[in-house]
């Protein structure tokens, strides 16, 4: 199977934004390169192992949607942090944007949880 290699100009940008060129970080020759967000350290062969064998393992299952609830991930954080901790104490959310949503959405007026802005994934049952 070739390699696919998109041009910018084949996909789907908005018409104001052709021809633009997008920001790249320059990537100088030194040492360590902090503006691109580079680790001074590589990565430990037992991380990457572990890494491996973690995607070998989801790709099983790619074909479905992740529980939107993210059980497990909380499950694991509260036994992690431990202090008596449950899953139910624990709040997961996809992304900084619906964390920042969820509590405007609670002071909505009527309590209903309606707000302006985009829609969620999922909704927070105990807001």
């Amino acid at each position: 199977m070739g390699r696919v290699s998109p041009r910018l100009e084949d996909l789907p940008i908005r018409d104001d934004l052709r021809g633009l060129t997008p920001y790249g970080a320059p990537q100088a020759p030194l040492p360590v390169a902090l503006n691109v967000n580079e680790n001074t350290h590589p990565v430990p062969k037992e991380v990457s192992d572990d890494i491996l064998d973690a995607v070998a393992l989801a790709l099983r299952d790619v074909n479905r949607y992740p529980d939107r609830e993210f059980t497990v991930l909380r499950e694991q954080f509260a036994e992690y942090l431990g202090h008596g901790l449950t899953r139910d104490q624990i709040w997961a959310a996809n992304g900084s944007n619906e964390v920042l949503q969820a509590p405007a959405c609670r002071r909505s007026p009527d309590r209903a949880g309606r707000c302006s802005g985009s829609p969620r994934r999922t909704r927070c049952t105990r807001c």
